[in-house]
């Protein structure tokens, strides 16, 4: 009986010790591959409202705006635009280093790609809040034609 207690003991410390034993620390390159990604997926699913504004500012009535009001709805189109082409730009060329890159060099790149995420997503959040002011200020004006933003 004390052997097999023994044994039982002896067999809970060993799988204890082999259980943390293969919880390896994540890399520096892992962590930071977690950061970027945790950034666009935040912003991601802005996309739908920078879509969304884009319609609204299009459905924007042009007859009934004064000439000062439409560059500037141009100019809200435009950041909508450019942010919605960053996020697929910054999408496309994007590439998670594979194990055999080296760790310096993985690490550099994707320091880099956190800098241009984050860029692209102050752009699109930017554009999201300066759109929707402009909204608001056109539909104060009752610039919208009410049927069409629905």
């Amino acid at each position: 009986m004390r052997l097999l207690s023994t044994l039982l003991i002896s067999f809970f410390c060993l799988s204890i010790f082999l259980s943390t034993a293969c919880h390896r620390q994540k890399t520096e390159q892992e962590k930071m591959y977690t950061i970027v990604m945790e950034i666009h997926d935040n912003v991601m699913p802005e996309m739908s409202t920078i879509q969304r504004l884009k319609r609204q500012l299009k459905a924007i009535d042009t007859s009934l705006v004064k000439t000062p009001n439409y560059p500037s709805i141009l100019t809200h189109l435009n950041a909508l635009e450019n942010a919605d082409e960053g996020m697929m730009s910054w999408m496309a060329e994007f590439s998670n280093p594979t194990p055999e890159t080296d760790e310096a060099t993985a690490l550099t790149y994707l320091k880099n790609e956190k800098d241009r995420i984050t860029k692209v997503r102050d752009q699109m959040l930017e554009s999201i809040a300066s759109a929707k002011k402009a909204l608001k200020e056109a539909e104060n004006a009752t610039l919208i034609n009410p049927s069409s933003t629905k």
